[in-house]
């Protein structure tokens, strides 16, 4: 009994020493934009392998109150059965959104927020970046 009970205190050990650490917010998604035209910005995300993000989490916020986001067009995506949310839509491995914008001062800055989770379970707080345009 004893015996057993040493191998399985080994195998938990062991599962604590081997388990990866999970990725920091900013590795499993990756976040990068690009103005593309006065009106328009390329908002860019790499995904971690592993990782996705809620297509119903998005949220894009204008910080000056002149600003006015047009929504933008999400490709199309992957259906999952979520624990936590139930059947919802995902994306893996890179998005990317084009947002257009309509201003009526030089200097505009847009709060982007996204939210995501693991395929081990561990969902991670929103996210948000601060997207700045000239």
């Amino acid at each position: 009994m004893l015996r057993i009970l040493w191998i399985l205190g080994l195998l938990n050990l062991s599962t604590l020493i081997f388990a990866q650490e999970p990725l920091p917010a900013n590795e499993a998604f990756a976040f990068s934009y690009q103005v593309t035209a006065p009106n328009k910005v390329l908002l860019s995300w790499q995904i971690a392998e592993g990782h996705y993000l809620y297509k119903q989490k998005f949220k894009f916020i204008p910080l000056n109150a002149v600003a006015q986001i047009v929504a933008p067009v999400f490709p199309v995506a992957e259906t999952k059965q979520d624990k936590i949310f139930g059947n919802v839509e995902i994306y893996r491995h890179q998005l990317e959104l084009e947002l257009p914008i309509s201003q009526a001062n030089d200097k505009f800055n847009l709060d982007v927020v996204f939210q995501g989770c693991s395929d081990e379970n561990l969902c991670y707080l929103p996210i948000h970046q601060t997207v700045s345009l000239p």
